[in-house]
């Protein structure tokens, strides 16, 4: 199958981070690119003038930032290694650290919920195989400077041409007549400011769950094993079960259908399967996709304006697109790059954290280099060699430091 979308040539702009940052979870708003740095930063880029904007957040005892929510002028954020929900202040230029109450519980994916006006902030204890929530109207912290700077680095671009696959689905039809199973989980900890739930044993691969989001009455969250739970009313999780009994969930969104996507593979190495996979609530039925590339590892995932379904592949090195109408995979190696989170603009271009090559991507399908830069910028058309220096002596990514598989 020819490798074109359409007879346009999609384009990759590549941006190398400010010196000491390693990227990881990645947010648009207002087509304003935000991520966490995990040596201890929080920073957001803006594509029109080549600027990064940063601030130091370890003053406050924050040890590893790993995924961030915006919400006004606050930028909420997980600290997976110090136990902590994390607020910066954007008015201020402070940032706090409010400490879980589960020591150790590795905070990782987050959510804000409901939706539409947030009250809450929702989190997946990574090591302690818990779900977590923040009541905002209680948080209570110490406010500790942060203060801002910037620099100007200019990215480079290069065309990408994808590798085109058409995968036929395998389709478990569900019964909306049977209801998923139900395991009880009463609220652990129950106070003012933060409630926990804990995830059935048999649910979730150790450590713990992995990614979390909400619809306006549930909390939905992968498990790292072949199942998604559902937490409903506080005290109820209902289980809903891949047919591919050894897939590990990862991250989960939710389209404009109310359906649940979801990936599985695994961040972590090992060999379980790489699907995409999409569970419809209205009738229990679930579709998984083979993704082509063996052991690309699946990780992130975004859902375009169109319904495509991008993600990253993090040991693959490559962005994946699946357009679920066609069966079609379009892969766009973007080669050491270790990408990780993902998210779309309103223009849909496809922006992603480069763990390994420590940088911000942008990938565009319109053929256009993204943004349109001032032409006294260099223009680098030429394909770079990038030497991986997060190798651990054992060839484990800086990435993985602490979560163990």
């Amino acid at each position: 199958m020819s490798p074109s979308l359409g007879d346009v040539t999609p384009a990759l702009t590549q941006w190398s981070v400010p010196q000491g940052q390693q990227p990881f979870g990645i947010e648009v708003v207002s087509d304003r690119i935000w991520y966490t740095s995990t040596t201890g930063a929080i920073a957001t880029l803006d594509p029109t003038t080549n600027t990064f904007t940063g601030w130091p957040v370890s003053g406050a005892g924050v040890d590893y930032p790993a995924f961030l929510k915006i919400l006004g002028s606050k930028i909420f954020f997980t600290d997976l290694y110090g136990s902590s929900i994390c607020i910066l202040d954007l008015d201020t230029d402070k940032v706090g650290a409010i400490h879980i109450p589960t020591d150790g519980g590795g905070p990782f994916g987050l959510s804000l919920f409901p939706s539409a006006s947030p009250t809450h902030v929702l989190f997946t204890e990574s090591q302690a195989a818990k779900i977590g929530r923040l009541d905002l109207a209680h948080v209570q912290y110490v406010p500790v400077d942060a203060p801002r700077s910037s620099v100007t680095n200019s990215p480079t671009f290069n065309n990408v041409v994808p590798e085109v696959n058409v995968v036929t689905p395998i389709i478990t039809p569900g019964n909306p007549n049977l209801p998923p199973p139900i395991a009880s989980t009463p609220p652990m900890n129950p106070n003012p400011t933060f409630t926990e739930w804990a995830v059935p044993s048999f649910m979730t691969e150790a450590p713990g769950p992995i990614m979390i989001t909400s619809d306006d009455t549930s909390y939905w969250f992968t498990t790292r094993k072949n199942s998604l739970g559902r937490l409903v009313n506080d005290d109820r999780i209902y289980v809903f079960s891949s047919p591919t009994t050894s897939a590990r969930t990862m991250d989960l969104k939710l389209d404009s259908l109310g359906n649940i996507w979801y990936t599985a593979g695994d961040f972590w190495g090992g060999t379980p399967p790489d699907i995409i996979g999409k569970l419809e609530l209205s009738t229990g039925t679930i579709t998984e996709w083979t993704v082509p590339t063996t052991g690309g590892a699946p990780f992130c995932l975004t859902i375009d304006g169109s319904g495509m379904v991008w993600f990253t592949e993090f040991r693959g090195n490559k962005i994946g697109k699946l357009n679920p109408s066609t069966n079609t995979f379009h892969e766009f190696p973007v080669p050491n790059s270790g990408p990780a989170g993902i998210a779309v603009d309103s223009h849909g271009t496809i922006w992603f954290t480069e763990v390994a090559n420590y940088g911000i991507g942008g990938l565009s399908t319109e053929g256009m280099m993204v943004p349109e830069f001032p032409v006294n910028i260099m223009v680098l058309m030429a394909g770079t060699s990038v030497v991986l220096l997060l190798m651990y002596a054992t060839g484990k990514p800086k990435a993985t430091r602490g979560i163990t598989a």
